[in-house]
């Protein structure tokens, strides 16, 4: 038991003076800077994550399986633009209070 806590403190002492104990931002100055440096770091190696399974498996992916397909968001396009026609229909008077509700209503029936 001796020997394991006597191995623990030398592998310590020499930790502390090979200089790696701060690493990769050792000699950064401050402790608070060299904390925000690891912090930063960290979080650009989190964003580089994210950001390369985004290219792999999101919209368009190369990776991404077929049956994930993205032809929802062309459909949600089309009826917003067809509801924004709609709209400037009801604003130049060419609809009335009902009918412009109506068509809204007939148009997002399927949506949830």
């Amino acid at each position: 038991m001796f020997s394991l806590i006597s191995v623990a403190v030398q592998a310590q002492g020499v930790a502390q003076r090979s200089g790696w104990e701060g690493w990769p931002f050792s000699g950064v100055g401050s402790p608070w800077v060299a904390g925000a440096a690891r912090l930063l770091f960290v979080l650009l190696v989190f964003v580089g994550i994210a950001w390369v399974l985004r290219l792999l498996f999101g919209p368009g992916g190369r990776l991404r399986p077929d049956e994930f397909g993205t032809g929802h968001i062309d459909e949600r396009k089309l009826k917003k633009t067809e509801a924004k026609v709609l709209r400037q229909r009801w604003k130049d008077g060419e609809l009335s209070d009902d009918d412009y509700d109506a068509a809204l209503k007939a148009l997002w029936k399927d949506d949830v």
